[in-house]
């Protein structure tokens, strides 16, 4: 704070200032440009500084592949930062000059907060749907092949076959991914339609 107190506001020249950093994101599907703003703020320029790059955050920043794992970061960055800025003292200025001009506060923003919105709900359901994928239920067809036996060609596993046969392979559990149970190899069965994928826990049939 000693250091703070000493911090001239490269905005208006005011004190007391704390040099901070605020970072917008605007992202296109790919792609995705960066601005910072770090420099001594007073609490009035800080305060606008963040509700501008926040504000752009929360309107473009979701708008890119890994903006669900890099907007968050920035998002809370940003507030950190904020709160050092929002510590800070009553500015005072030389006579002549003047802050940066105020924006309004991000509540009052409403397209920031739509989009946001949007996109943290988009994120939401995408998951749901990935969870709810994951653990539909077999049906009972697929559930008869369990205790069954099968033989693998071409990468994938066909059941219905004698456990006799060589190389036989015999089907331990069912699973919509490749994690199966130690002991167990996780092979696809080709019994299956295209549009499911369902991995067949096997382990060598005792002939």
């Amino acid at each position: 704070m000693a250091r703070e107190l000493n911090e001239q506001c490269a905005f208006c020249g005011a004190v007391p200032a704390a040099n901070v950093g605020f970072t917008a994101a605007r992202g296109l599907l790919i792609f995705v440009t960066w601005s910072r703003i770090k420099k001594p703020m007073c609490r009035d320029c800080g305060t606008t500084a963040f509700r501008t790059q926040q504000s752009v955050c929360m309107r473009f920043g979701w708008w890119w592949l890994l903006s669900f794992i890099s907007n968050p970061i920035v998002l809370t960055r940003n507030a950190i930062a904020n709160g050092k800025i929002s510590a800070l003292g009553e500015p005072v200025r030389p006579p002549a000059n003047s802050p940066l001009e105020p924006v309004r506060r991000l509540r009052e923003q409403p397209l920031a907060i739509v989009l946001t919105t949007v996109a943290v709900t988009a994120f939401g359901a995408l998951v749901a749907i990935g969870v709810i994928s994951n653990s539909k239920p077999f049906t009972h067809e697929q559930q008869a092949w369990v205790g069954q036996c099968g033989v693998e060609r071409n990468g994938s596993i066909i059941v219905g076959e004698p456990c006799g046969d060589h190389g036989a392979l015999k089907v331990v559990s069912l699973s919509h991914s490749t994690e199966c149970p130690t002991g167990t190899s996780a092979i696809e069965v080709s019994n299956t339609s295209a549009l499911e994928s369902v991995y067949a826990c096997v382990s060598r049939a005792e002939g």
